[in-house]
């Protein structure tokens, strides 16, 4: 009898796009906003129109944070790669800034 030989592991994983858009306190598009996988050093920005494509490890849960100067970050974990719409909000330090002005 013949066995067959355990599927070898590539050295590739299996990858998935998750797509999204982030946008302003007010909706609307932050072009250059930053979108970071956490622990990699994959990392991408937004179009003109607040949209990002960003490939990453299809198993498990990942951390993705959002940044754009002058607002908070956020993280958020993921575990699907439906698409993403993310509101990022003006760091308090730049909202105390405006109320003093």
């Amino acid at each position: 009898m013949i066995k067959a030989a355990p599927a070898s592991t590539s050295a590739t994983e299996a990858m998935v796009v998750l797509t999204g858009r982030i946008r302003n306190e007010e909706g609307q598009p932050l072009a250059g906003a930053t979108v970071y996988l956490q622990g990699s050093a994959v990392a991408v920005t937004t179009d003109g129109q607040g949209i990002f494509s960003l490939e990453v490890p299809a198993a498990g849960k990942k951390t993705l944070r959002y940044g754009y100067g002058g607002y908070q970050d956020r993280d958020v974990i993921v575990s699907s790669s439906a698409p993403l719409t993310m509101s990022l909000h003006p760091s308090t330090k730049i909202i105390e800034r405006r109320k003093e002005k």
